[in-house]
């Protein structure tokens, strides 16, 4: 059976963002100790992108028609054919030596993935639990928009506390701490939520960003990961609770200055191209970084500098989603998972 959504510019627009600055940062990541400008770069974006993708994904699940055992067939084939190329792959190129920055984090699992492809374990898992979610109203007998609010507060609690545990530093974690995202997403009006954002005056959204820009200039690399626990920072377990909420606090920030921004009209070439984002997503999790380490190795040009490197970093990842956005890699994914799902 086939599902036909009607597509939202807003959110696509978003969502291509999004999918810029999450291979970008996967590219800046190898050369976060040769520059500052990487390294600030990568928490400004870590901050908030996968968390305003995991609020986009819980609303877009919320307005699909697509029952839980066919959402679950859209996603587990191709994580794990794509996560086993992931493994064999990266382990090939580490035992060639051509990278060695996740040679000690890299997990050669399906079932713990280190790589992008994580997210796709998460929609899977969030998708069940929302069969949970829409039947808590009927076991607790209080209304909907209580029920929200107390489901909201224990999720954010749950999340936190996990950060302060040595022992889920797992899938538990990653699935965990963008729980309160997707829930967010999944209940919201998003109509509502986007004419109250867009009001936000021009001058007040750049104070905004200049706050956020500050936050993230002055936290601490290991907490803008929410799949790092708190735990590894040599900090009291007060401390780290509250250095949670702070991060949660500036990551809702940076979604809302990014709503505010991005426009909601057709941009041509461009809002089309989310249509593709999973093949996008999936591809540029190889693409990015192995092969641009692969030219970084070759092209003296881009070793002259941070600047050029940087520069280098961006063209490419404009062209590796370019690339991965045309039509002929959707049709050549669907024909191969496509029969699966139907």
């Amino acid at each position: 059976m086939q599902y036909i959504r009607v597509r939202n510019s807003h959110i696509d627009n978003i969502k291509i963002l999004l999918l810029f600055l999450v291979a970008f940062a996967h590219n800046l990541i190898p050369f976060r100790g040769d520059s500052i400008v990487a390294e600030q770069l990568i928490k400004i974006i870590y901050l908030f992108h996968m968390l305003l993708f995991t609020i986009c994904t819980g609303y877009l699940v919320r307005k699909s028609k697509r029952n839980v055992w066919d959402y679950m067939k859209k996603l587990l084939l191709p994580y794990l054919v794509f996560q086993l190329c992931y493994v064999l792959l990266g382990t090939v190129m580490i035992h060639m030596g051509v990278i060695d920055y996740s040679a000690n984090t890299m997990a050669r699992s399906l079932a713990e993935p280190s790589s992008p492809l994580y997210f796709l374990v998460c929609m899977m898992i969030w998708r069940l639990m929302c069969e949970v979610f829409k039947n808590v109203p009927k076991l607790t007998g209080v209304g909907q928009n209580c029920q929200n609010i107390i489901t909201g507060i224990v999720l954010v609690i749950c999340a936190v506390l996990l950060s302060v545990d040595p022992y889920a530093n797992t899938m538990v974690l990653p699935v965990f701490s963008l729980l309160p995202f997707y829930y967010f997403g999944y209940i919201v009006d998003w109509e509502r939520l986007i004419k109250r954002i867009k009001k936000i005056p021009l001058w007040l959204t750049g104070l905004l960003f200049l706050v956020y820009l500050g936050i993230s200039y002055i936290a601490p690399y290991e907490t803008i990961l929410f799949r790092v626990n708190i735990w590894q920072m040599d900090i009291t377990i007060t401390t780290a609770i509250i250095s949670k909420f702070v991060y949660y606090a500036a990551a809702l920030l940076g979604c809302i200055i990014i709503i505010r921004i991005v426009t909601g009209k057709v941009i041509k070439h461009v809002t089309d191209k989310s249509a593709n984002g999973m093949v996008i997503y999936i591809g540029s999790s190889f693409v990015s970084p192995y092969l641009y380490i692969l030219l970084y190795n070759k092209l003296e040009l881009l070793q002259s500098g941070a600047a050029v490197n940087i520069a280098g970093i961006v063209l490419f990842t404009l062209v590796s989603i370019e690339v991965l956005s045309w039509n002929c890699w959707k049709r050549l994914y669907d024909f191969i998972f496509g029969r699966f799902v139907a």
